[in-house]
């Protein structure tokens, strides 16, 4: 009797599993081209600020000083541009590809490179602290 019960909740997993995945599929072609468009341009500022950024602006300091220097920032925020990201040679090899995809001729939503991305840090000002926002340029 229990190695039923064992075998079907494992089941009855296996099925929630098969079905989450499932909606995950099925839901994803129905976003917008804008949605998908916005969320590899957030993906493309996480690279910047997480890799580029955030470890030059904090190189030595304490706690205490890089909270004072991230929150000059957190108002306003840091924006940036495609062209400006791609220009950064210490992450090339991680942004350069997903920018060629939003910004070349056939993509179905095409961007221009000034598309600006505004990531704004907050507290505690840790490495992924942050939160991204995107001015699409795109036809």
């Amino acid at each position: 009797m229990k190695k039923k019960n064992k075998v079907l909740i494992g089941g009855i997993a296996g099925l929630v599993v098969v079905l989450a995945v499932l909606i995950v599929v099925l839901i994803d072609p129905f976003k917008s081209e804008e949605e998908k468009v916005t969320n590899k341009i957030q993906s493309i500022g996480g690279v910047f600020y997480e890799d580029f950024f955030y470890p030059q602006q904090v190189l030595g300091l304490s706690e205490a000083e890089i909270a004072q220097k991230l929150t000059a920032f957190s108002t306003e925020g840091i924006s940036v541009s495609l062209e400006d990201v791609n220009k950064v040679m210490e992450i090339s090899d991680k942004v350069s590809d997903p920018i060629k995809e939003v910004t070349r001729d056939d993509a179905k939503l095409v961007c221009n490179p000034s598309t600006t991305i505004i990531i704004t840090p907050k507290e505690p000002f840790s490495k992924t602290d942050y939160d991204i926002r995107v001015s699409l340029d795109c036809k």
